[in-house]
């Protein structure tokens, strides 16, 4: 199946804006082949806080701020919240328990059907209808 749309992890995010490979040239591909860069308001907010707890706050959230133009931000909404509860309980249940802000992405990603490119494939994969961009 051809996505033409893709939702960044934090993970990939930080390892772009610090020039890291191969995340920086696959986003970069990706970017030129068209595709459609979206990130959860979750993902902002992880970003954020890691920024802001940073040695230099001014100059990191300076870079999000550059980065985000680029970027199609994708709300967390009530349909979300659903699959999000119903993901989490299924994890707890199941004895697998997944970081909640995780699941929170991935709810966004489920609803808006929308594969999610992360580093953290094997975390993620726990989470049930959650599909991975899985060419990196």
């Amino acid at each position: 199946m051809e996505m033409n749309i893709i939702c960044l992890d934090s993970d990939v995010v930080v390892d772009y804006l610090r020039g890291r490979e191969p995340v920086k040239s696959e986003l970069r591909e990706l970017i030129n082949s068209g595709k459609i860069i979206t990130i959860t308001s979750i993902t902002i907010y992880e970003l954020y806080l890691g920024a802001n707890l940073s040695k230099n706050p001014g100059k990191e959230t300076e870079k999000l701020d550059n980065l985000r133009v680029y970027l199609q931000e994708i709300e967390f909404n009530s349909i979300a919240a659903e699959i999000a509860g119903e993901t989490d309980a299924h994890l707890k249940k199941s004895g697998m328990q997944v970081d909640l802000r995780d699941v929170l992405i991935a709810s966004v990603c489920i609803a808006n059907k929308i594969p999610l490119f992360t580093k953290n494939a094997s975390h993620f994969s726990r989470i049930q209808g959650l599909e991975l961009y899985e060419n990196f």
